[in-house]
Order: C-alpha cells, then structure tokens, then sequence
C-alpha cells in the first residue's frame, strides 16, 4: 500500500507469500506477508539468522516461487563473519550476554564503559543481580539500567569506586579495571605478592600489579 493507501499495482492479486529459508537457517517476522505489508513496491520484514551460514530466501505464493540472492550472514549490522572477532561476539550474543544497540549495530571498536563491563562480565559469571539497595557512590543512581550491576558488584566487592566517592559510570574502563572485574566476578585467587613486574609498564608495588601478573600467567593478552 502506497502513501495514499492504494494497492500498489505491481503485488495486487498475488496473495499470501510465505518467506522460509532455502538455504541456511533464520526466523522472520511476519512469516507471511500480502499486499498489505507493501509500501511503493517494497514490503519491510526483520530476518534473523540462526547460523552464520549464507542464507537464501524463498518466498512463494500460489502462482509462484521466488529465491533471492545470497544474503551475507551478520552477527550484527556492523559485524559480518569475516570480522576477526566474530566467534567470540557470535557465542556473547547466543549466550545473551551481548545485545548490541537499538540500530541493531554492535560498535566494534566502540570504548566500553565501566558500568556496560559490569554487565558484560556479571551476566557471563552468572552472577546473581542484587536490584535492591542503595548505592554508596555519589555520582550514581537507583533505579536506572545499571543500578542492578553496580549494587551488586558493591556487594560483592568487586569495585570499589574512587577516593572521593565516585564511581563514574560513563567512563571508560581502562584494561586494568577490566581484568579486576573479570578476575574477582569469576571468584580466580589473586596473589597479591609480585616479585618481578609482569609488563614493562607495570610496577610490582601498583594497586593492579597482580592482576596483571595473573593476566600475564594466563596468557590472556598477545604482548610482544
């Protein structure tokens, strides 16, 4: 149907068309579509891949049988398979600890957030979200999305915020503050003595010193 709410000529009189895969595996919504659906010639249905195969689509009526082009799998709009990356995001997002953002879009290379991480990290520990009680932080608040994470790594004592009381949500973690998150979400032993420094840029008397000699014996970063 066009603007003016007429049928637009070239779909009228072809019925329901039901869309399924020929090739590789998705969902749609709708699964079927008539005349309706059209605006200006072009029907609008969200597809959502199930693999990371190519998927073809087969869309068929009672007079026809139609199979589009490959279609490139994504993980996200911004994140096709060929992304270095991609079997890690693919098996975040299948465990539903990655969503992405409304756009559909997942920003690679998008600085993360301290509170995003928080939420990262306690939904892969599998940690159970305290959603009442109060924050000790002055520069956060109750009742918003991150309250949840932020209680309840308070709780847990897995952050701790800084001197003067603050906990800057919208910050971006630093590569120090990740590991302890990730460190102490998972419950890991630290050891807290370090006799040699881990990296040439960390000393062994730095507040994060063992938890990068832990990254370090964990092999978890390629330095060179």
């Amino acid at each position: 149907v066009d603007e003016n709410g007429i049928v637009t000529p070239s779909v009228l009189g072809l019925g329901t068309i039901k869309l399924q895969t020929f090739s590789g595996k998705a969902t749609f919504n709708p699964e079927t579509i008539n005349e309706v659906y059209f605006k200006q010639g072009v029907a609008v249905v969200e597809m959502t891949g199930e693999t990371l195969d190519d998927i073809k689509i087969k869309a068929s009526t009672n007079n026809l049988d139609a199979l589009s082009a490959a279609i490139k799998a994504k993980i996200f709009e911004d994140i096709g398979i060929d992304s270095n990356h991609a079997q890690a995001i693919q098996f975040l997002k299948e465990k539903n600890i990655l969503q992405g953002y409304p756009d559909k879009s997942f920003r690679e290379y998008q600085n993360v957030s301290r509170v995003e991480s928080l939420k990262i990290v306690l939904k892969a520990a599998d940690k159970k979200l305290t959603k009442n009680g109060d924050l000790n932080f002055s520069d956060t608040q109750n009742k918003v999305w991150y309250s949840p994470y932020v209680i309840t790594a308070q709780n847990l004592k897995i952050v701790e915020g800084y001197p003067d009381r603050t906990f800057r949500p919208g910050n971006s973690v630093s590569r120090v503050e990740f590991f302890k998150i990730l460190f102490e979400s998972f419950d890991l032993h630290i050891d807290p003595v370090v006799r040699e420094k881990p990296y040439k840029d960390v000393g062994t008397l730095e507040w994060f010193a063992p938890y990068a000699q832990l990254v370090k014996k964990l092999q978890l970063l390629d330095v060179s």
